[in-house]
């Protein structure tokens, strides 16, 4: 676990304030690379959130086997 944990190819930098929404699952990246943002927000903080989230979809370049891998295992049990 702390392997994978501490692997620079199972995830994403993101900055404070995005790790947080994404460990709280409030935003999610689908295994194709999209950005979503929680369809359970109000929908002043889904514009918050639309207007602080600078990209809707992850790059190609970033999308390597190892990181899509953990997005499916991560989406397999987070319900989004």
């Amino acid at each position: 676990k702390l392997a994978h944990a501490t692997s620079g190819h199972n995830g994403l930098w993101l900055c404070e304030n995005h790790h947080k929404l994404f460990d709280e699952n409030i935003i999610n990246i689908s295994n194709d690379g999209e950005v979503l943002i929680s369809s359970n927000l109000n929908e002043n903080d889904k514009a918050f959130l639309s207007s602080i989230t600078t990209k809707s979809r992850i790059s190609p370049k970033i999308m390597s086997k190892s990181f899509v891998r953990y997005l499916q295992q991560r989406n397999s049990v987070v319900n989004f």
